[in-house]
């Protein structure tokens, strides 16, 4: 009785000793895990000159009126089909007249055809 008393304890103690390392081994690991992951450079960070493009294109289009030429285009585009026939609803072709069961989500009208 008295030996397995002894053997439970040694083995009790060498499972807190192997508890004990785990820990230690473990938080090592995390500590290099930082340090291993190698070369790190900084990315380089560029000026943007579109920016300054961008900001004029938009006050010269803002104040500038539409030429004859965009305004025949624009009204040359309204006659077509696509804005003009309900049948498109929004679409560039008509769309697919399904049977009642194989109907599909459109998401361009949000109606199911």
């Amino acid at each position: 009785m008295d030996f397995l008393k002894k053997i439970s304890i040694i083995l009790i103690l060498f499972s807190f000793i192997g508890c004990a390392k785990q820990k230690s081994q473990t938080s090592q690991n995390q500590g290099n895990a930082t340090n291993s992951r190698g070369y790190n450079p900084q990315k380089k960070q560029f000026k943007s000159s579109t920016k300054n493009a961008f900001s004029n294109k938009k006050r010269t289009s803002a104040s500038a009126p539409k030429s004859a030429r965009q305004l025949r285009k624009e009204e040359k585009m309204k006659q077509k089909p696509q804005y003009t026939d309900p049948m498109y609803f929004g679409h560039k072709k008509p769309p697919k007249k399904r049977p009642r069961g194989k109907q599909k989500y459109c998401k361009v009208c949000q109606m199911r055809h």
